[in-house]
């Protein structure tokens, strides 16, 4: 017996986005420049915090004007699972690079810098609700752990 009435689902789908969704867009499209700018603003933040640190990197060391980051994508180029982990530890939601798909796996040979990447980078958070102080305890957390790791 199938559980889901996929005739339903579909007739539902054409109903999305429906009032109150609309409603809550609407609500967080007013703020959308205050998001964009804050995020930006940690993001470059942290570019600037660790510019000179010889065993991270940014990924990206600019952005265009259009673009609105989602995390702050860091290369470090030894113990990336311990720097993850210390970060977590201390409460920082600091996370690896998402998996790889399933044709890049098969074929390691041919996607070596996919592999390299993904074994060294973490993901930090810029999101627009942090402060700060928030930002600058994890440049001061990145610093303690990479002394750490040595």
């Amino acid at each position: 017996m199938n559980i889901f009435n996929v005739d339903k689902m579909n007739k539902n789908i054409k109903k999305f986005p429906d009032r109150y969704s609309l409603k809550l867009l609407a609500v967080m499209e007013k703020n959308i420049k205050q998001v964009v700018e804050k995020r930006r603003e940690n993001y470059i933040r942290l570019l600037r915090a660790v510019d000179g640190i010889k065993e991270v990197m940014p990924l990206f060391s600019f952005f265009p004007d259009y673009v609105c980051p989602y995390t702050f994508p860091l290369i470090v180029f030894h113990h990336r699972d311990f720097v993850i982990e210390q970060f977590r530890y201390c409460g920082v939601p600091a996370n690896s690079w998402p998996d790889l798909p399933p044709e890049v796996l098969k074929e390691r040979g041919e996607h070596e810098t996919a592999f390299w990447l993904q074994e060294h980078i973490i993901l930090l958070p810029i999101h627009q609700n942090l402060s700060d102080k928030q930002v600058e305890y994890m440049v001061f957390k990145l610093k303690e752990i990479l002394r750490k790791g040595k």
